[in-house]
């Protein structure tokens, strides 16, 4: 795919960020503790219709 920015044409590389899973391990106040990462996305939240002195946004 050919695209371009500010007129400098450029292609897109398909390259993606490794993921790293490890479980976290820490000490607060002298106790040892762990976490795991979330094994699945957030969903997102959805979406809510606000106004503000009667003007929607």
């Amino acid at each position: 795919m050919q695209l371009s920015y500010r007129g400098l044409a450029y292609t897109k590389s398909n390259q993606s960020a490794p993921v790293v899973t490890k479980q976290l391990v820490g000490k607060y106040r002298g106790v040892s503790f762990g976490a795991r990462p979330a094994a699945q996305a957030i969903a997102p939240q959805p979406i809510r219709h606000l106004k503000y002195r009667g003007l929607a946004y």
